[in-house]
């Protein structure tokens, strides 16, 4: 069944522009947007002066809040070789100590709650498959793991691994994440996977991120 519009909303349609869309997604992007940042409040700038162009008024308001964005990452492989794999580590998750997180290596899959209730994961590295996601950090949280290690794509891509939306509450405190986490290419994924099929495979986790109040 083809969907139908109304006149106005076949007017709205017409109107946009898609040009015009990318120039405004093409400005924004020219800034590292990290939350309290300065980029972040020069990209601010550039929607409030879009809308105003469109004579909308605009209000800005501001608070403290808790926040955090990753700052560097890598995973040194010290058995059964030497190997050293970059990667991102992962908003709001905490750093390691800077000695790193030494660990056996646990290929999890998925990290769903079947694959977690087959496994003993505490004290490991858990080798996960896809993007970070904040549901997969808090069951290895509840499991004792040691940290994940999250298998993307092409490119390893930055994520939040909290369960929490927005500013803690003292309810909501101890579900922020426990255990340090870094995101890792398809290709080093493969290559860590291709090592377990081998045997047992260690590793020190190394991560650096920032969190607190903005």
């Amino acid at each position: 069944m083809r969907p139908t519009f109304s006149p106005l909303e076949k007017r709205i349609m017409n109107d946009v522009s898609s040009d015009l869309l990318m120039q405004h997604t093409n400005e924004i992007a020219e800034y590292i947007r990290i939350s309290g940042s300065e980029d972040e409040a020069k990209s601010l700038e550039y929607v409030k002066k879009t809308l105003r162009s469109y004579g909308l008024k605009v209000e800005e308001y501001q608070a403290e809040t808790y926040v955090g964005y990753p700052e560097s990452a890598w995973l040194d492989i010290t058995e059964p070789e030497t190997r050293k794999i970059g990667g991102t580590s992962n908003a709001l998750a905490p750093s390691t100590p800077a000695v790193g997180t030494r660990a056996e290596i646990l290929y999890l899959g998925p990290g769903d709650d079947e694959a977690f209730s087959k496994a003993t994961v505490e004290g490991k590295l858990l080798l996960l498959e896809g993007l970070a996601e904040p549901e997969v950090a808090h069951r290895a949280d509840k499991h004792g793991a040691a940290g994940e290690i999250f298998i993307n794509d092409t490119y390893a891509h930055e994520g939040i691994v909290s369960v929490v939306w927005g500013t803690p509450r003292a309810e909501t405190a101890q579900l922020l994440p426990r255990t340090p986490c870094i995101s890792i290419t398809q290709h080093d994924g493969d290559y860590l996977k291709g090592l377990l099929k081998q045997g047992r495979v260690s590793a020190n986790l190394c991560t650096r991120t920032w969190r607190g109040w903005r």
